[in-house]
């Protein structure tokens, strides 16, 4: 067995701490672009660079796990391989190939329709995976190696923007529902603007340090919201109508 040496051991945990942070930043950036809070408001604390370093270990060890399966004489590596052979066959293949192409020209679709909306970054992803899937039923080894490092840089984003559009539970500081928490940084809490009656959030922010709410012994409680229309956050009628009917300011 190949001796692990102490400079392959810390070019792993660069590794990982960078591809952690990727994760953290490509995440926090969905969430944040879909409720437009600026970038700059990103967490890179410890805190949350251990979350994604965490994630991607328990990823390595999945691998890991799966990878035993298929070394040792299993059941799983002979029905993996039965399967293979399935897809393999010209009838089945071309048809499993039709079908991915159907389902690419649906998405192509749906791509078009929301050009526009922030689930654009959802349907691209869902084209790049038949993509791979058309790629491997080809067995065209290196487009499916490019597909597949596509899918992983753009999956964290994609969570974010998905988790910020089904996002139903938020915080409230003092009972003040006008205004709720839609993330936490290392320091600071930001509160968007949330309209009880039309059930709406607004990207008109307030930015609020955490130690002045620690001394100001302020009251956190969990306020549950039902968003049955979630693309009108980013509705831009909405938005000027608000401006106009509660800020008072012009189009």
């Amino acid at each position: 067995m190949k001796e692990i040496k102490i400079k392959d051991v810390a070019l792993y945990i660069f590794i990982c701490t960078v591809v952690g942070h990727y994760i953290n930043f490509s995440y926090s950036w969905g969430y944040n672009n879909y409720f437009s809070i600026p970038l700059h408001f990103i967490d890179f604390s410890i805190l949350n660079i251990t979350k994604s370093t965490s994630f991607i270990g328990i990823g390595i060890a999945s691998i890991v796990l799966l990878g035993i399966f298929f070394l040792d004489e299993t059941d799983i590596k002979w029905i993996v391989d039965k399967l293979g052979l399935i897809l393999f066959k010209p009838k089945i293949n071309l048809g499993l190939q039709f079908l991915v192409l159907i389902f690419s020209i649906v998405i192509i679709y749906l791509l078009g329709l929301e050009s526009n909306s922030k689930l654009y970054v959802f349907y691209l992803l869902m084209f790049k995976f038949f993509s791979m899937i058309y790629f491997i039923l080809k067995k065209y080894l290196k487009a499916f190696i490019v597909s597949v490092l596509i899918i992983f840089f753009m999956l964290p984003y994609t969570l974010g923007i998905m988790n910020a559009i089904h996002q139903t539970d938020f915080f409230i500081i003092n009972n003040d529902i006008e205004n709720i928490v839609i993330t936490f940084t290392d320091n600071k809490v930001i509160l968007a603007k949330f309209d009880i009656e039309s059930n709406t959030i607004y990207p008109v922010f307030k930015v609020l340090s955490i130690d002045a709410l620690e001394k100001e012994n302020s009251e956190l409680k969990l306020f549950k919201i039902y968003r049955p229309n979630v693309s009108s956050f980013n509705n831009k009628d909405s938005f000027n109508e608000y401006k106009e009917t509660i800020l008072g300011l012009p189009n």
